[in-house]
């Protein structure tokens, strides 16, 4: 029995080709840790309270009327409301009352293979004038990103959004990489397996919602994003001014 050896490949955007982390000139052993439990019935994270946040009256009161708010969300095992980030807004007046609603919903945890898991769950609060719309992302199994190219629901300017790789001065420089533990399996008794790890870089390089999509809860897999969170990287900057990027890392694991 043995460990597989994993390949870091890039960390890029979903589209542009830019890279962050380059590609490993060789594979390195990945530390073994215990088998996985068989996949039983699988559930995904459920919302048990919603308090609406308000529209502003200093907007109101500017004669605007409509406006959106797009968050990422992270529920840990225990259902708890772990963290949150603003992925973009159309007025900086409506964050505040939108990220005060979310602390006071209550959450049921996703069940993947039988086990409560964390999960990363994008949410978009469309403001309207006959009401507000609260829209999950697409992804119904919970595991996945909120991506930008997602509906806009009319909104042609964001006042903030989450930078992109290409906008950045430079591409951050991995200050801190931890290697996937994954379970040790017979020698050539795996096929090899790709993973890619969806992630943001905040303003302090610290790596935010790193998450993986539904087809890919697997042991590999949940071994990738525990690296990945605990990646540091210098701070993004763009006109040397800190940022938030989205990015992803594709790990490639040999039996």
């Amino acid at each position: 029995m043995r460990g597989r050896e994993v390949l870091v490949h890039t960390v890029t955007m979903k589209t542009p080709t830019r890279t962050i982390l380059a590609a490993a000139t060789a594979a390195f052993a990945a530390a073994a840790m215990p088998a996985q439990p068989a996949p039983a019935s699988d559930a995904p994270m459920r919302m048990h309270e919603w308090v609406l946040p308000f529209f502003p009256t200093q907007l109101t009161m500017a004669g605007i009327e409509r406006g959106e708010v797009r968050i990422a969300i992270e529920v840990d095992a225990a259902g708890r409301l772990a963290d949150m980030l603003l992925l973009a807004t159309t007025d900086q007046a409506l964050v505040r009352p939108t990220q005060e609603a979310l602390r006071k919903w209550t959450f049921e945890p996703a069940i993947i293979g039988g086990m409560a898991r964390g999960t990363i769950r994008g949410i978009t609060f469309d403001f309207r004038p006959d009401g507000l719309v609260v829209v999950q992302n697409a992804n119904s199994g919970g595991a996945g990103p909120f991506l930008m190219e997602g509906n806009s629901f009319g909104v042609e300017k964001f006042d903030y959004e989450v930078s992109e790789l290409k906008d950045l001065d430079r591409i951050p420089a991995p200050v801190h990489v931890v290697r996937p533990a994954v379970p040790a399996r017979p020698a050539g008794g795996a096929p090899v397996a790709s993973i890619t790890v969806d992630f943001y870089i905040d303003e302090r390089g610290d790596v935010r919602m790193p998450s993986v999509s539904r087809s890919e809860d697997n042991a590999l897999a949940w071994a990738a994003v525990r690296a990945v969170a605990q990646w540091k990287f210098a701070p993004p900057t763009v006109e040397g001014a800190p940022v938030t990027v989205h990015a992803t890392q594709e790990f490639v694991f040999r039996p």
